[in-house]
């Protein structure tokens, strides 16, 4: 399921390299529609409340070179 989530107030950084999601059974890397997918650990922070939370996020595309406490994979 997809859900909608307005992250206009939040602040996200990535706290771990991107790892490609593997299949359970087989173990291979996962692919959706041809494109591989990548598992990236963030923080996503809400600074009017001052909570924060360690999300996993899957990320389509290519291995980016995300560094842990860069905004890089969250630019609009």
């Amino acid at each position: 399921m997809r859900l909608r989530v307005d992250t206009a107030q939040l602040t996200f950084l990535v706290v771990a390299a991107a790892a490609p999601v593997r299949d359970f059974e087989s173990g291979r890397a996962k692919v959706e529609d041809g494109v591989p997918l990548f598992s990236v650990r963030l923080v996503a922070m809400d600074p009017g409340s001052g909570d924060a939370e360690i999300i996993n996020v899957k990320v389509p595309g290519e291995r980016q070179a995300w560094f842990p406490a860069s905004r890089s994979c969250c630019a609009s």
